[in-house]
């Protein structure tokens, strides 16, 4: 959630406010509907290999962040998608580890991924960070 925020954060038309962990969907449609002017963006950590029934390998490359941006007053889903970084490249550009299914690794691909999801979130409002010169 942080790594989310503070990509948001970059923007100076967004101003991210964490409600805390432990939110589900049925709070976050409640804390939207009580917003007269904010939308509310919702965050899930989930797993290829829970949500398909396939054996589990704990491996990062199963998690991903899915993200629900709601409508403030109506609580109405504006967008949703999510974010699954992908980062087994090695070398240039890439982590390179001998433990891929460590924590480390793991800890790493969420960071990455709710990154890329702060970027759709901004990409669904036409929003630029001021570090983007384009």
């Amino acid at each position: 959630m942080e790594n989310c925020v503070a990509r948001l954060a970059q923007s100076t038309e967004v101003t991210p406010n964490a409600a805390g962990r432990g939110m589900d969907r049925v709070d976050a449609v409640k804390r939207a509907k009580a917003e007269t002017e904010a939308y509310v963006v919702w965050l899930q950590i989930e797993s290829d290999t829970v949500d398909s029934g396939k054996q589990q390998r704990n491996g990062p490359d199963e998690l991903y962040v899915r993200y629900t941006i709601f409508e403030p007053v109506t609580g109405k889903v504006r967008q949703l998608g999510l974010a699954h970084q992908q980062i087994y490249k090695t070398g240039r550009g890439g982590v390179s580890t001998t433990d891929k299914n460590g924590p480390l690794y793991s800890e790493y691909a969420l960071k990455q991924a709710a990154r890329e999801a702060a970027e759709k979130v901004l990409d669904a409002f036409e929003i630029k960070s001021r570090n983007d010169p384009w």
